[in-house]
């Protein structure tokens, strides 16, 4: 399973991935570049990462 997503070398989604990993003395972690992301799709895919894990904390996932 890949940890995080790379766009140019920044972090997309995967960014408290990458705290626990540092906290676990890990140097690398598993990680996919998606360099042919358009601007919209990288901010799509930003805001999707964000609102799973806002519905993840919440202890449910909608089913719509």
């Amino acid at each position: 399973m890949c940890w995080l997503v790379l766009v140019q070398g920044e972090i997309i989604a995967g960014h408290g991935r990458v705290m626990a990993a540092q906290m676990l003395g890990m140097t690398e972690v598993p990680a996919l570049a998606l360099s042919y992301l358009s601007a919209a799709e990288r901010r799509a895919y930003v805001l999707a990462d964000n609102k799973l894990a806002l519905w993840t904390c919440n202890g449910f996932v909608p089913v719509t």
